[in-house]
């Protein structure tokens, strides 16, 4: 399995719809640098995404990269996310549209909070993923509707078409 350094928004995301455990599942290893760590630990972040930090499950791995990148518009957890990102040339999880531009103008594959939640709906991790998106909602994470549908259509067809392949065709 691969290994994917995370920015705050998308772990913490996770974190709070209580759906951590796919990460475990979709990957060997999360590399979180210190100033993600340092954001999810910051005493305005929900307890269980602080709980969280100052914890680590032994699939996370904090890691700094041996060098910054020159992105100024972008907050620290960002930079240093696709920092280091860049310099082992893995994924990244990142939400934030200025920091997914910048790490795929880098050639790092970028994925989103949805798009793990996704891999893992399509991958039988997650039983209900409408419930799970309509959590989403809840927890006041700023998304537009249209990507959440568009990504329960891409589950919907994923799994249909497994269903599918899997079905005698009665011929």
């Amino acid at each position: 399995m691969p290994i994917i350094a995370s920015d705050t928004s998308p772990l913490s995301l996770l974190l709070r719809l209580k759906q951590e455990i796919v990460l475990e599942r979709l990957f060997d290893s999360v590399l979180v640098p210190p100033e993600v760590m340092s954001e999810l630990s910051h005493p305005k972040s929900p307890p269980e995404v602080r709980a969280f930090a100052a914890s680590p499950p032994n699939w996370v791995a904090v890691r700094s990269a041996s060098r910054s990148v020159p992105y100024p518009k972008l907050d620290p957890g960002e930079i240093a996310a696709i920092a280091l990102a860049i310099e082992l040339n893995i994924p990244l999880m990142i939400d934030e549209l200025k920091g997914r531009k910048i790490a795929s103008e880098q050639g790092i594959e970028v994925i989103g909070a949805v798009g793990i939640l996704e891999r893992a709906a399509i991958a039988g991790l997650i039983a209900d993923p409408a419930a799970v998106f309509r959590q989403i909602r809840v927890v006041n994470f700023h998304i537009a509707q249209h990507y959440l549908d568009d990504s329960l259509a891409r589950i919907h067809k994923a799994l249909s078409v497994g269903n599918d392949l899997t079905e005698p065709s009665g011929n």
